[in-house]
C-alpha cells in the first residue's frame, strides 16, 4: 500500500536550480518512490549564525507516493544528498548543494533520534 509524503528541497550553492531538478529526478528514479507533484520554486534567506552570510536558497516541495517506511524515506533522501555532492559540515546551517527534508509522512507524528515528522522547521 502506498503512502503520501512531502519532501522539502533546498539549494544555496550554484547551480541551485539544476541541483533541485537533479534531486527531483533522483527521487523519482528510486525504487518504491514516485514523484506525484512539484511545487513552484521559491527563494528564501539562509538561516545562519549571527554575523554569517550565505547565498539565498532556492526551494521547492515534492509530493511523493511511496511504499517505503519513514526511516527508509529518510535514508533515500540522505543517499541522494550524498550523490549530489552534499557535504555535511560539523557546524549546522552550512551552505549546501542540496538539502532534502522529509516534511510530512501521511498523518504520522514521529520523534526519534534520527527523524522528526512533521519536520520541526
Amino acid at each position: 500500500m502506498t503512502k503520501e509524503a512531502y519532501i522539502g528541497l533546498g539549494s544555496n550553492i550554484e547551480p541551485r536550480a539544476r541541483h533541485l531538478v537533479r534531486a527531483v529526478h533522483r527521487l523519482d528514479s528510486q525504487p518504491f518512490i514516485r514523484v506525484d507533484a512539484v511545487s513552484p520554486v521559491f527563494s528564501s534567506e539562509a538561516l545562519t549564525r549571527e554575523g554569517e552570510e550565505q547565498p539565498d536558497f532556492l526551494n521547492a516541495v515534492v509530493r511523493v507516493e511511496t511504499m517505503l517506511d519513514p526511516h527508509s524515506m529518510l535514508d533515500a533522501c540522505l543517499r541522494i544528498e550524498r550523490e549530489l555532492g552534499r557535504e555535511r559540515a560539523s557546524r549546522g546551517w552550512a551552505p549546501r548543494t542540496i538539502d532534502l527534508d522529509l516534511l510530512v509522512y501521511t498523518d504520522q507524528v514521529i520523534e526519534s533520534e534520527t527523524l522528526t515528522v512533521p519536520h520541526p522547521r
